[in-house]
């Protein structure tokens, strides 16, 4: 494989451009990483293949985004996805267990904490 397409949806845009820099600088030349500007937008690269790592922090009314998690699945989407939330609770743990989401993270998290998962994401989509 190329360079690995990851996909950045967060609310907070300094949050998403942090977590952004901290993937690519360690990533490197092996990450094409970018923040989506909406749900929306992240779903049209997703369906279009533009995708293979959706990291996505849905807080807890945001619609779009749990919207976005629950149609990966259900359409069996093959983009990784990874769940980094800044508003953990037991019930959108609980939520995420029910879509089928397999790498849930909560913040704050180190990078070194948080890279072991987004390897293992890529790893997976390459072994398919």
């Amino acid at each position: 494989m190329g360079t690995w397409r990851i996909q950045i949806v967060d609310k907070d845009r300094t949050a998403a451009q942090i977590t952004r820099r901290g993937i690519a600088c360690a990533l490197g030349s092996a990450a094409d990483v970018r923040v989506a500007l909406s749900a929306n937008d992240a779903w049209l690269a997703c369906t279009r293949g533009d995708v293979d790592l959706l990291i996505v922090d849905p807080t807890p009314n945001d619609v779009a985004a749990l919207g976005l998690i629950r149609a990966l699945r259900h359409y069996r989407n093959p983009v990784q996805l990874l769940v980094l939330t800044a508003y953990d609770t037991p019930g959108l743990r609980s939520a995420m267990r029910r879509f089928g989401v397999k790498s849930y993270a909560a913040k704050p998290i180190e990078l070194r904490d948080l890279l072991p998962s987004i390897r293992h994401q890529l790893q997976e989509l390459h072994d398919a």
